[in-house]
Protein backbone atom coordinates (compact mmCIF):
# COMPACT_ATOMS: atom_id res chain seq x y z
CA UNK A 1 0.00 0.00 0.00
CA UNK A 2 2.39 2.73 -1.70
CA UNK A 3 -0.50 5.20 -1.14
CA UNK A 4 -0.55 4.88 3.25
CA UNK A 5 0.81 7.36 5.33
CA UNK A 6 0.87 6.07 8.87
CA UNK A 7 1.70 8.09 12.36
CA UNK A 8 0.69 8.76 15.66
CA UNK A 9 0.57 12.77 15.75
CA UNK A 10 -3.72 13.27 16.27
CA UNK A 11 -4.54 15.75 18.35
CA UNK A 12 -7.48 15.52 20.81
CA UNK A 13 -9.61 18.61 20.47
CA UNK A 14 -11.12 17.53 24.38
CA UNK A 15 -7.84 18.44 26.10
CA UNK A 16 -7.68 21.87 24.26
CA UNK A 17 -8.57 24.89 26.26
CA UNK A 18 -11.65 25.62 24.45
CA UNK A 19 -13.63 24.19 22.36
CA UNK A 20 -16.81 25.86 19.64
CA UNK A 21 -19.06 23.62 17.71
CA UNK A 22 -22.40 24.81 15.59
CA UNK A 23 -25.14 22.41 14.41
CA UNK A 24 -27.59 23.83 11.73
CA UNK A 25 -30.41 21.57 12.21
CA UNK A 26 -32.35 19.92 9.98
CA UNK A 27 -34.81 22.48 8.87
CA UNK A 28 -32.42 25.21 8.86
CA UNK A 29 -32.28 26.63 5.15
CA UNK A 30 -28.52 25.49 4.34
CA UNK A 31 -29.47 22.36 5.87
CA UNK A 32 -32.24 21.62 3.71
CA UNK A 33 -30.39 22.45 0.27
CA UNK A 34 -27.99 19.90 1.68
CA UNK A 35 -30.57 17.02 1.98
CA UNK A 36 -32.34 18.25 -1.10
CA UNK A 37 -29.29 18.02 -3.52
CA UNK A 38 -28.33 14.48 -1.81
CA UNK A 39 -32.35 13.37 -1.95
CA UNK A 40 -32.37 14.45 -5.96
CA UNK A 41 -29.30 12.48 -6.79
CA UNK A 42 -30.17 9.38 -5.02
CA UNK A 43 -33.45 9.32 -6.55
CA UNK A 44 -31.85 9.77 -9.96
CA UNK A 45 -29.22 7.39 -9.78
CA UNK A 46 -31.98 4.67 -8.63
CA UNK A 47 -34.23 5.58 -11.59
CA UNK A 48 -30.71 5.40 -13.66
CA UNK A 49 -29.78 2.03 -12.27
CA UNK A 50 -33.21 0.78 -12.35
CA UNK A 51 -33.76 1.57 -16.51
CA UNK A 52 -29.67 1.34 -17.94
CA UNK A 53 -27.61 -0.52 -14.61
CA UNK A 54 -25.45 2.36 -14.91
CA UNK A 55 -25.70 5.73 -13.33
CA UNK A 56 -25.76 8.76 -15.66
CA UNK A 57 -23.33 11.73 -15.46
CA UNK A 58 -25.15 14.40 -13.29
CA UNK A 59 -23.82 16.68 -10.81
CA UNK A 60 -26.47 18.92 -8.10
CA UNK A 61 -24.82 20.37 -6.26
CA UNK A 62 -25.99 24.36 -6.23
CA UNK A 63 -29.19 23.70 -4.90
CA UNK A 64 -31.34 26.82 -3.75
CA UNK A 65 -33.64 26.68 -1.18
CA UNK A 66 -35.57 29.84 0.46
CA UNK A 67 -37.22 34.04 -0.64
CA UNK A 68 -40.28 32.54 0.54
CA UNK A 69 -42.80 35.40 2.36
CA UNK A 70 -45.12 34.62 5.42
CA UNK A 71 -46.37 36.79 8.02
CA UNK A 72 -47.19 34.90 11.84
CA UNK A 73 -49.40 35.71 14.58
CA UNK A 74 -50.38 34.26 17.39
CA UNK A 75 -53.17 30.90 16.00
CA UNK A 76 -52.70 32.16 12.02
CA UNK A 77 -50.16 32.36 9.20
CA UNK A 78 -50.84 34.28 6.13
CA UNK A 79 -48.61 33.21 2.43
CA UNK A 80 -47.72 36.63 0.82
CA UNK A 81 -45.11 34.58 -2.12
CA UNK A 82 -44.15 30.91 -1.86
CA UNK A 83 -40.97 29.67 -1.03
CA UNK A 84 -38.52 28.97 -4.31
CA UNK A 85 -36.57 25.79 -4.99
CA UNK A 86 -34.30 26.18 -7.69
CA UNK A 87 -32.83 22.89 -9.03
CA UNK A 88 -29.06 24.05 -10.65
CA UNK A 89 -26.82 21.68 -11.83
CA UNK A 90 -26.34 19.33 -14.70
CA UNK A 91 -27.83 16.32 -15.77
CA UNK A 92 -28.27 13.44 -18.05
CA UNK A 93 -31.60 13.52 -19.94
CA UNK A 94 -31.22 10.77 -22.44
CA UNK A 95 -29.81 7.88 -22.82
CA UNK A 96 -29.19 6.07 -26.55
CA UNK A 97 -31.80 8.68 -27.26
CA UNK A 98 -34.47 7.64 -24.40
CA UNK A 99 -35.60 10.61 -23.18
CA UNK A 100 -35.62 10.93 -19.31
CA UNK A 101 -38.30 12.87 -17.25
CA UNK A 102 -35.24 14.98 -15.28
CA UNK A 103 -38.09 17.39 -13.90
CA UNK A 104 -40.45 15.34 -12.82
CA UNK A 105 -37.65 12.83 -11.10
CA UNK A 106 -36.62 16.18 -9.47
CA UNK A 107 -39.86 17.90 -8.21
CA UNK A 108 -40.63 14.02 -6.76
CA UNK A 109 -37.34 13.99 -4.67
CA UNK A 110 -37.99 17.51 -3.63
CA UNK A 111 -41.83 16.95 -2.42
CA UNK A 112 -40.75 13.88 -0.97
CA UNK A 113 -37.99 15.25 1.13
CA UNK A 114 -39.33 18.78 2.43
CA UNK A 115 -42.72 16.39 3.39
CA UNK A 116 -40.70 14.39 5.80
CA UNK A 117 -39.11 17.03 7.52
CA UNK A 118 -41.39 20.35 6.92
CA UNK A 119 -45.20 18.87 8.07
CA UNK A 120 -46.78 22.30 8.33
CA UNK A 121 -45.54 23.36 4.29
CA UNK A 122 -47.85 22.30 1.94
CA UNK A 123 -46.17 21.50 -1.05
CA UNK A 124 -48.75 22.14 -3.38
CA UNK A 125 -49.51 25.84 -1.62
CA UNK A 126 -46.15 26.24 -0.65
CA UNK A 127 -43.64 25.82 -2.98
CA UNK A 128 -42.57 26.92 -6.86
CA UNK A 129 -40.21 24.01 -7.64
CA UNK A 130 -37.60 25.11 -10.29
CA UNK A 131 -35.90 22.19 -12.20
CA UNK A 132 -33.00 24.68 -13.83
CA UNK A 133 -30.31 21.68 -14.57
CA UNK A 134 -28.83 21.65 -18.04
CA UNK A 135 -27.18 19.24 -19.97
CA UNK A 136 -24.57 22.46 -21.05
CA UNK A 137 -20.98 20.97 -21.22
CA UNK A 138 -17.66 21.15 -23.90
CA UNK A 139 -17.64 17.23 -23.36
CA UNK A 140 -19.47 15.69 -26.97
CA UNK A 141 -22.26 13.28 -24.98
CA UNK A 142 -21.17 13.67 -21.51
CA UNK A 143 -24.90 14.63 -20.51
CA UNK A 144 -26.64 12.55 -23.44
CA UNK A 145 -24.27 9.41 -23.82
CA UNK A 146 -25.23 7.14 -26.74
CA UNK A 147 -24.39 4.01 -24.78
CA UNK A 148 -22.25 2.67 -21.90
CA UNK A 149 -18.48 3.77 -23.74
CA UNK A 150 -19.91 7.41 -23.19
CA UNK A 151 -19.21 6.79 -19.94
CA UNK A 152 -15.81 6.29 -19.22
CA UNK A 153 -15.56 5.79 -15.51
CA UNK A 154 -17.64 2.09 -16.19
CA UNK A 155 -14.18 1.00 -17.79
CA UNK A 156 -11.94 2.79 -15.51
CA UNK A 157 -12.40 4.93 -12.22
CA UNK A 158 -10.83 7.83 -11.65
CA UNK A 159 -11.28 11.10 -9.82
CA UNK A 160 -12.90 13.95 -11.42
CA UNK A 161 -10.68 16.47 -9.36
CA UNK A 162 -8.07 17.21 -7.06
CA UNK A 163 -9.36 17.47 -4.08
CA UNK A 164 -8.76 16.40 -0.08
CA UNK A 165 -11.20 14.34 2.04
CA UNK A 166 -10.87 14.65 5.81
CA UNK A 167 -12.90 12.72 8.68
CA UNK A 168 -12.27 11.70 12.23
CA UNK A 169 -13.60 9.32 14.88
CA UNK A 170 -14.84 9.30 17.76
CA UNK A 171 -16.48 12.55 18.31
CA UNK A 172 -15.90 15.19 21.09
CA UNK A 173 -18.61 15.38 24.13
CA UNK A 174 -19.14 19.12 22.62
CA UNK A 175 -19.63 17.26 18.69
CA UNK A 176 -22.05 14.37 20.42
CA UNK A 177 -23.86 16.77 22.16
CA UNK A 178 -24.62 19.00 18.91
CA UNK A 179 -26.30 16.39 16.81
CA UNK A 180 -27.65 14.68 20.33
CA UNK A 181 -30.07 17.97 21.51
CA UNK A 182 -31.03 19.24 18.59
CA UNK A 183 -32.40 15.19 17.63
CA UNK A 184 -33.91 15.05 20.97
CA UNK A 185 -36.45 17.45 19.18
CA UNK A 186 -37.07 14.47 16.65
CA UNK A 187 -38.46 10.90 16.63
CA UNK A 188 -36.64 7.87 14.83
CA UNK A 189 -39.71 6.06 12.86
CA UNK A 190 -39.40 2.39 12.63
CA UNK A 191 -38.92 3.20 8.58
CA UNK A 192 -35.90 4.91 9.83
CA UNK A 193 -37.57 8.29 8.85
CA UNK A 194 -37.36 11.07 11.14
CA UNK A 195 -40.63 13.61 12.23
CA UNK A 196 -41.04 16.17 15.03
CA UNK A 197 -41.04 15.14 18.30
CA UNK A 198 -44.04 18.13 19.18
CA UNK A 199 -46.09 19.27 16.17
CA UNK A 200 -45.62 22.83 17.84
CA UNK A 201 -41.78 22.78 17.36
CA UNK A 202 -40.72 24.29 14.16
CA UNK A 203 -37.68 22.23 12.33
CA UNK A 204 -35.15 25.44 12.12
CA UNK A 205 -33.40 24.57 15.15
CA UNK A 206 -29.66 25.74 15.77
CA UNK A 207 -27.04 24.67 18.43
CA UNK A 208 -24.56 26.80 19.36
CA UNK A 209 -21.71 25.04 21.99
CA UNK A 210 -19.06 26.59 24.01
CA UNK A 211 -16.47 24.78 26.18
CA UNK A 212 -14.16 26.78 27.94
CA UNK A 213 -12.42 24.09 30.47
CA UNK A 214 -14.85 22.05 32.00
CA UNK A 215 -17.54 24.15 31.30
CA UNK A 216 -20.33 23.56 28.28
CA UNK A 217 -22.57 26.39 27.38
CA UNK A 218 -25.26 25.46 24.97
CA UNK A 219 -27.41 27.59 23.61
CA UNK A 220 -30.62 26.61 20.87
CA UNK A 221 -32.82 28.70 18.98
CA UNK A 222 -36.03 26.45 18.37
CA UNK A 223 -39.12 27.91 16.68
CA UNK A 224 -42.90 27.32 17.43
CA UNK A 225 -45.55 27.08 15.16
CA UNK A 226 -47.77 30.43 14.58
CA UNK A 227 -50.71 28.20 14.22
CA UNK A 228 -50.55 26.24 17.19
CA UNK A 229 -49.37 28.88 19.59
CA UNK A 230 -52.04 31.06 21.44
CA UNK A 231 -50.31 33.88 24.10
CA UNK A 232 -47.01 34.76 25.19
CA UNK A 233 -47.63 32.73 27.69
CA UNK A 234 -48.06 29.54 26.41
CA UNK A 235 -44.61 30.36 24.09
CA UNK A 236 -43.14 31.36 27.63
CA UNK A 237 -44.22 28.23 29.04
CA UNK A 238 -43.40 25.72 26.24
CA UNK A 239 -39.73 27.37 25.80
CA UNK A 240 -39.05 26.53 29.79
CA UNK A 241 -40.36 22.85 29.02
CA UNK A 242 -37.88 22.76 25.71
CA UNK A 243 -35.22 24.55 28.12
CA UNK A 244 -36.13 21.73 30.57
CA UNK A 245 -35.81 18.71 28.58
CA UNK A 246 -32.52 19.66 26.59
CA UNK A 247 -31.16 20.09 30.14
CA UNK A 248 -31.85 16.68 31.26
CA UNK A 249 -30.75 15.42 27.84
CA UNK A 250 -27.27 17.08 28.27
CA UNK A 251 -27.01 16.08 31.34
CA UNK A 252 -27.18 12.52 30.48
CA UNK A 253 -24.46 12.70 27.81
CA UNK A 254 -21.48 15.07 29.51
CA UNK A 255 -21.74 13.25 32.65
CA UNK A 256 -20.62 14.53 36.27
CA UNK A 257 -17.18 15.60 34.64
CA UNK A 258 -18.70 19.11 33.26
CA UNK A 259 -20.90 21.39 34.80
CA UNK A 260 -23.47 21.85 31.66
CA UNK A 261 -25.94 25.03 31.06
CA UNK A 262 -28.75 25.23 28.34
CA UNK A 263 -30.38 28.20 26.92
CA UNK A 264 -33.14 28.09 24.93
CA UNK A 265 -34.60 31.18 22.80
CA UNK A 266 -32.34 34.01 23.92
CA UNK A 267 -33.56 36.75 22.30
CA UNK A 268 -36.28 39.28 23.24
CA UNK A 269 -38.19 38.72 19.74
CA UNK A 270 -40.40 35.62 19.69
CA UNK A 271 -39.16 33.03 17.70
CA UNK A 272 -42.17 32.03 15.48
CA UNK A 273 -42.69 30.64 12.08
CA UNK A 274 -45.66 29.49 9.71
CA UNK A 275 -44.13 26.63 8.16
CA UNK A 276 -40.75 25.76 10.30
CA UNK A 277 -38.13 26.99 8.42
CA UNK A 278 -36.62 30.63 7.97
CA UNK A 279 -37.09 29.84 3.77
CA UNK A 280 -40.81 31.10 5.05
CA UNK A 281 -39.36 34.39 5.74
CA UNK A 282 -37.12 35.46 2.80
CA UNK A 283 -33.93 33.39 4.10
CA UNK A 284 -32.02 31.04 1.73
CA UNK A 285 -29.91 28.19 1.81
CA UNK A 286 -27.58 26.87 -0.73
CA UNK A 287 -25.69 23.63 -0.54
CA UNK A 288 -22.22 23.57 1.12
CA UNK A 289 -22.80 26.86 3.64
CA UNK A 290 -23.99 24.52 6.56
CA UNK A 291 -22.78 21.83 8.59
CA UNK A 292 -19.70 19.62 7.25
CA UNK A 293 -20.57 15.71 6.24
CA UNK A 294 -20.11 15.20 9.77
CA UNK A 295 -23.25 16.66 10.76
CA UNK A 296 -21.60 20.23 12.25
CA UNK A 297 -19.22 22.73 11.99
CA UNK A 298 -16.36 22.05 14.34
CA UNK A 299 -13.88 25.30 14.56
CA UNK A 300 -11.14 23.30 16.25
CA UNK A 301 -11.04 20.22 13.88
CA UNK A 302 -9.94 19.81 10.41
CA UNK A 303 -11.95 19.43 7.90
CA UNK A 304 -12.91 19.10 4.22
CA UNK A 305 -13.78 21.64 1.92
CA UNK A 306 -15.78 19.59 -0.07
CA UNK A 307 -19.70 20.25 -0.40
CA UNK A 308 -20.34 17.04 -1.52
CA UNK A 309 -23.96 17.26 -1.05
CA UNK A 310 -25.66 16.30 -4.61
CA UNK A 311 -22.01 15.64 -6.29
CA UNK A 312 -21.83 12.58 -8.63
CA UNK A 313 -21.75 9.23 -6.07
CA UNK A 314 -19.70 7.52 -8.83
CA UNK A 315 -16.88 9.36 -9.48
CA UNK A 316 -16.59 12.33 -7.44
CA UNK A 317 -14.06 12.54 -5.04
CA UNK A 318 -15.90 14.90 -2.09
CA UNK A 319 -19.17 12.42 -2.51
CA UNK A 320 -17.26 8.68 -2.70
CA UNK A 321 -14.19 9.60 -0.86
CA UNK A 322 -16.55 11.89 1.81
CA UNK A 323 -18.52 8.82 2.35
CA UNK A 324 -15.31 6.04 2.62
CA UNK A 325 -13.15 8.47 4.50
CA UNK A 326 -15.27 9.09 7.30
CA UNK A 327 -16.49 5.10 7.25
CA UNK A 328 -13.19 3.76 7.56
CA UNK A 329 -12.58 6.46 10.81
CA UNK A 330 -14.98 5.13 12.27
CA UNK A 331 -14.26 1.35 11.53
CA UNK A 332 -10.48 2.32 12.61
CA UNK A 333 -12.18 3.36 16.46
CA UNK A 334 -14.35 0.72 17.12
CA UNK A 335 -11.62 -1.76 15.84
CA UNK A 336 -8.89 -0.66 17.84
CA UNK A 337 -10.44 1.79 20.15
CA UNK A 338 -7.45 4.10 19.02
CA UNK A 339 -8.89 7.89 18.04
CA UNK A 340 -7.85 9.07 14.59
CA UNK A 341 -8.02 11.57 12.04
CA UNK A 342 -8.08 10.08 7.95
CA UNK A 343 -6.59 12.58 5.39
CA UNK A 344 -7.70 11.59 1.46
CA UNK A 345 -6.15 13.04 -1.65
CA UNK A 346 -6.98 12.70 -5.28
CA UNK A 347 -5.93 14.15 -8.17
CA UNK A 348 -7.84 14.91 -11.32
CA UNK A 349 -7.58 11.64 -13.65
CA UNK A 350 -5.87 10.22 -10.80
CA UNK A 351 -6.70 6.65 -8.41
CA UNK A 352 -10.00 7.55 -6.59
CA UNK A 353 -9.78 3.87 -5.14
CA UNK A 354 -7.02 3.38 -3.96
CA UNK A 355 -6.73 7.47 -3.73
CA UNK A 356 -3.38 9.12 -4.61
CA UNK A 357 -2.54 9.05 -1.10
CA UNK A 358 -4.27 7.70 2.45
CA UNK A 359 -2.89 9.47 5.39
CA UNK A 360 -4.17 7.84 9.11
CA UNK A 361 -2.99 9.74 12.43
CA UNK A 362 -3.94 7.35 15.27
CA UNK A 363 -3.71 8.76 18.58
CA UNK A 364 -1.68 5.34 20.23
CA UNK A 365 0.64 3.23 18.20
CA UNK A 366 -1.56 0.55 15.93
CA UNK A 367 0.18 -2.09 13.64
CA UNK A 368 0.31 -1.42 9.95
CA UNK A 369 -1.55 -4.78 9.59
CA UNK A 370 -4.56 -3.96 11.60
CA UNK A 371 -4.58 -0.77 9.62
CA UNK A 372 -4.55 -2.75 6.46
CA UNK A 373 -6.81 -4.99 6.79
CA UNK A 374 -9.53 -2.72 8.04
CA UNK A 375 -8.86 -0.46 4.79
CA UNK A 376 -8.83 -3.56 2.37
CA UNK A 377 -12.22 -4.79 3.81
CA UNK A 378 -13.97 -1.23 4.82
CA UNK A 379 -12.57 1.00 1.73
CA UNK A 380 -11.23 -0.78 -0.66
CA UNK A 381 -14.14 -3.31 -1.16
CA UNK A 382 -16.37 -1.46 -0.13
CA UNK A 383 -20.01 -1.78 -2.14
CA UNK A 384 -19.45 2.24 -2.16
CA UNK A 385 -22.23 3.49 -4.55
CA UNK A 386 -25.10 1.07 -2.68
CA UNK A 387 -24.25 2.48 0.60
CA UNK A 388 -24.07 6.00 -0.37
CA UNK A 389 -27.52 5.82 -2.08
CA UNK A 390 -29.21 4.82 1.33
CA UNK A 391 -30.06 7.99 3.04
CA UNK A 392 -29.07 11.86 1.67
CA UNK A 393 -25.58 12.56 3.77
CA UNK A 394 -27.35 14.80 6.58
CA UNK A 395 -28.64 11.74 7.38
CA UNK A 396 -26.26 8.73 8.00
CA UNK A 397 -24.14 11.68 9.69
CA UNK A 398 -26.87 11.09 12.63
CA UNK A 399 -26.58 7.49 12.19
CA UNK A 400 -22.81 7.62 12.95
CA UNK A 401 -23.71 9.65 16.24
CA UNK A 402 -26.32 7.90 17.14
CA UNK A 403 -23.98 4.49 17.07
CA UNK A 404 -21.35 6.33 19.03
CA UNK A 405 -24.18 7.37 21.48
CA UNK A 406 -26.03 4.11 22.22
CA UNK A 407 -23.00 1.94 22.34
CA UNK A 408 -20.14 3.98 24.07
CA UNK A 409 -21.90 6.66 25.97
CA UNK A 410 -25.06 5.84 27.50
Amino acid sequence: MNFLTLNSSWLDISQQPFEIVERKGLGHPDTLADGLADAISIAYSRYCLGKFGVVLHHNLDKVYIGGGHFTCDYGSRTMLAPIKVVVNGRISNTMDGLAIDVRAIQKDAVVSYLKQLLPHLDTDEHLDICPNATQHTQRNHWFSPRSIEDLPEQSKLTANDTSLCVAYAPLSTCELLSIALEQTLWVVQEDGRRIPRWPDIGQDIKVMILRNGNRIDVTLCVPFISNLVNSHDYYQQRVREIEATIQDRADSIAGKNCRISVQVNTAERLYMLGVGSCIECGEEGIVGRGNSSGGFIAAGRPHSMEAAFGKNPVYHTGRVLGYLTQKLAWAIYRETGSPNVIHSLTTNGGNLIPPDRLIISTATDVPRSTIVEIIERDFLAADYLSEILMMPSVFRALDFADNYLIKEVV
